[in-house]
């Protein structure tokens, strides 16, 4: 089957022919029917990405790219309890060892387990059929494959993201999102669904903040040299939080401008930017975290959310053969929330 994959960290992927392995026991075999693209598939490909020693230790290559999947059941292997031919599903993250401090507390990486996951560390969805643990199917019920395949990484890597920000989030107070692309849409409507926050959306791109608006943002404005000012005044001089969804230098910058004393900053993105903990310019009290991936119960929250009609994903979908060119919109920064490749109906 026609798969798309990179040989080793820093290469480029391509398209290759690969045999569809079978199915072990506690595994299922999907048939994908839609697949979203992340940038964390482009650092994957930089020749500057920095290989962990736990991604040297067990990540697999060749690798089918691929990490938000929506699919069907089409096989069960031995031992697989709770899934029939059938169902409807997103492929999520694994249910960890379910005893560690990490998993006890609900957090995003367990001490036990490798951080290896569908098309990070082993065959994604990027390819008519993938094998998965058991444990990292997610059933989607009656939503299409389409508007799912992004929850259980995009969706649920920003409700993290809100999650570690609402204890400074009382009503009234004001949040900023910066970066409104296929994060932090997501973002922006959890903060409307679950807070009574204000939420002002920041982005260089006027097509970001036209799509903040759609999602609910109280107010946009576009990222330049005046930007803090025009933000604390649309906050009256008080932001209790900062998701920064871009992580780049000047965006963090952007985020120490305006957060309040005890406020929080969490920084979703992969590209550069840090907080530095003692800043004399930061306020004081002033929280910073850098917010990784999602736990299982966040993937189970978003689907709530979405299934009750409070979050629903901005996508632009494309042909699975696109593949190569859409994550070339997305590198150059054209695409507007998340892209998602539809999959052949015959699995071919």
């Amino acid at each position: 089957m026609k798969a798309y994959q990179i040989t080793e960290i820093g290469k480029q992927a391509e398209f290759t022919d690969v045999a569809q392995r079978p199915v072990g026991a506690g595994e299922v075999l999907i048939r994908v029917q839609a697949a979203g693209i992340c940038a964390s598939d482009l650092h994957l490909q930089s020749p500057d990405y920095v290989v962990g020693p736990l991604q040297k230790l067990f990540w697999k290559f060749p690798l089918t790219l691929g990490h938000e999947i929506a699919g069907e059941v089409v096989e069960l292997g031995e031992g697989v309890r709770g899934w029939e031919v059938g169902d409807q599903i997103v492929g999520g993250n694994g249910v960890g060892c379910v005893s560690c401090w990490q998993c006890n507390h609900q957090r995003s990486l367990c001490q036990h387990r490798p951080p290896v996951f569908p098309g990070l560390g082993y065959d994604g969805g990027l390819a008519p059929y993938v094998v998965l643990p058991q444990g990292f199917l997610v059933d989607r019920g009656d939503l299409s494959a389409q508007a799912s395949a992004p929850l259980p990484d995009a969706g649920a890597t920003a409700y993290r993201a809100v999650r570690h920000a609402r204890d400074v989030l009382t009503p009234g107070e004001t949040v900023v999102v910066i970066g409104a692309g296929g994060v932090g849409h997501f973002a922006i409507e959890i903060l409307k669904a679950t807070t009574n926050a204000k939420v002002i959306a920041v982005d260089v791109r006027q097509e970001g903040l036209d799509l903040a608006a759609r999602v609910g943002a109280d107010a946009c404005v576009m990222s330049g040299p005046d930007s803090a000012a025009e933000i604390l005044d649309l906050a009256g001089g008080r932001c209790a939080a900062v998701i920064d969804c871009a992580g780049v230098v000047p965006s963090v910058a952007l985020a120490r401008a305006v957060i309040a004393p005890g406020g929080e900053i969490v920084v979703v993105g992969l590209a550069g930017g840090h907080v530095l903990v003692g800043d004399p310019d930061l306020p004081p009290g002033v929280r910073a975290r850098f917010s990784f991936g999602s736990h299982r119960r966040d993937i189970y929250e978003v689907i709530k959310l979405a299934q009750a009609g409070l979050l629903a994903a901005e996508i632009t979908t494309f042909d699975f053969d696109d593949v190569p060119r859409m994550y070339g919109e997305l590198a150059a920064g054209n695409l507007v929330g998340r892209g998602v490749a539809l999959m052949p109906a015959s699995g071919a």
